[in-house]
């Protein structure tokens, strides 16, 4: 355990052997993200926990400002920071590496991962790398309020559907499970329309067995499930979890054979009712470039990896690994955009796509016309 104090900034650095007291509730004040919550992080790594990994902890003019979880990994002379999801200046980043580097003197490199970065500056010895993006609704007070900001043609959009499915489905209705209550038969429904969806558009599904009884687990820690169903059958919903006043959606799904009622769009719309009725202000909708999002007023915030070196020459070899890369990326998309003009090529190359994915016996294995 090793204290300093910078000016009006205090930092001490805990071993893994030192628990802090409450340490979820101040990391959900601290944040509100699932993503730096240490069950949720144990859960998705079961090496990780409070007792496996170091802290660093920052006050400034002292009050607590951060708390770091992080794994020093001796043999990369690296620093893995395990908090994702979170806002970070680049004067947070610095003070942060600071403290680090002046503790471990063989690290000679510091990485974050899935930062949202405010007041992003371009300085020495930092590479910033844009990986994903959340999609950030501001919530009001009222889902009247909300639906007034929407424009007409998304109302128009939402309106027709609800009367639709109302004339059509005498049988449907919106169901919401709450922490406890939600059943780990529900969550795998959600998560098996999920895949098969993704199937159908030939897109191997990113929720494995694993991740869904994970998902399971904290959805009754810290979350909520809006399920739609006809008849009794869940058709469509969504797998939430809420830190704070915060909520974020995991996984949106619906049933293809009800695809003509829009099921996932009225799942997502009934989402965020609930989610003003809970007086959340923010919902995430999380990572993926979708047009419902924009219908719906998100805001997308770009999602950075962070590496900060302690060596000049390092950092300029990275940079010029990194522009190497970006031109080849360049290039290999420029040649994509020019193939997906000549629809032979592009039918070809779906075919095969589907073919590597789910092999010669699925029944969506063709060549198009």
């Amino acid at each position: 355990m090793t204290g300093e104090k910078q000016e009006n900034i205090e930092y001490e650095i805990l071993n893994e052997d030192v628990l802090i007291d409450d340490l979820e509730e101040k990391l959900h004040k601290l944040y509100q993200s699932p993503f730096s919550d240490i069950t949720y992080l144990n859960l998705q790594n079961s090496s990780i926990t409070e007792n496996a990994c170091c802290k660093l902890v920052i006050h400034e003019n002292s009050v607590l400002k951060h708390i770091i979880l992080f794994k020093y990994k001796g043999k990369e002379k690296k620093i893995a920071i395990l908090n994702q999801c979170i806002k970070m200046s680049t004067s947070d980043v610095e003070t942060i590496c600071e403290a680090l580097f002046h503790k471990f003197s063989h690290v000679q490199q510091i990485v974050f991962s899935y930062l949202f970065m405010v007041n992003k500056e371009k300085k020495e010895k930092i590479i910033y790398k844009m990986i994903s993006d959340d999609s950030i609704l501001e919530l009001p007070e009222s889902m009247n309020e909300y639906l007034k900001t929407l424009d007409k043609k998304t109302r128009k959009y939402f309106q027709y559907y609800e009367h639709r499915i109302e004339k059509e489905l005498p049988d449907f209705e919106v169901v919401y499970s709450e922490k406890q209550n939600i059943r780990l038969e529900q969550v795998e429904q959600v998560v098996q329309l999920n895949r098969d969806r993704m199937k159908n558009k030939g897109i191997r599904s990113g929720v494995t067995g694993i991740l869904c009884e994970k998902s399971y687990q904290y959805a009754r820690l810290n979350g909520f499930l809006c399920l739609c169903c006809d008849k009794g059958n869940i058709i469509g919903g969504t797998i939430c979890s809420v830190v704070g006043e915060h909520a974020f959606v995991h996984t949106v799904a619906h049933d293809d054979h009800y695809q003509k009622y829009s099921i996932g769009q009225i799942a997502l719309i009934k989402t965020i009712q609930y989610a003003i009725d809970n007086k959340i202000k923010q919902i995430h909708l999380l990572w993926g470039d979708f047009d419902y999002k924009s219908r719906l007023l998100c805001k997308k915030c770009d999602l950075f990896t962070v590496v900060k070196y302690r060596k000049k020459a390092a950092w300029q070899y990275h940079k010029m690994i990194c522009a190497v890369v970006s031109f080849a990326k360049g290039c290999k998309l420029w040649v994509k955009k020019k193939l997906i003009k000549c629809r032979p090529i592009t039918n070809i190359y779906r075919s095969i796509r589907k073919l590597i994915l789910f092999g010669w016996h699925d029944k969506r294995i063709i060549l198009y016309h």
